[in-house]
């Protein structure tokens, strides 16, 4: 495959570290699949490793919400000039 920066190297498979920021630090994995151009080295990492980095860091970061807490949002009030009915008037 072309290198998408240089648009003349192509990209050859490799692992690199992978580095992130998360809650005020900075992440280092080592060893990550990814793919390397040849001529400039740009880097691109495997689209599968990103989308499992994240789903884990969403989970870690989640907020857990209470369902008893949640309201549900209030009805549109008719008489607003906004509001559109199906009905005619």
């Amino acid at each position: 495959m072309r290198c998408n920066y240089c648009r003349i190297g192509r990209y050859q498979p490799t692992t690199v570290p992978y580095y992130s920021r998360f809650a005020q630090r900075i992440m280092v994995i080592p060893h990550v699949p990814a793919q390397k151009c040849d001529v400039c080295g740009h880097v691109s990492h495997d689209a599968d490793f990103i989308l499992r980095m994240q789903y884990m860091l969403d989970e870690l970061t989640a907020v857990t919400v209470d369902p008893a807490n949640i309201t549900p949002p209030a009805a549109p009030n008719q008489n607003d000039d906004w509001y559109t009915s199906r009905r005619s008037s």
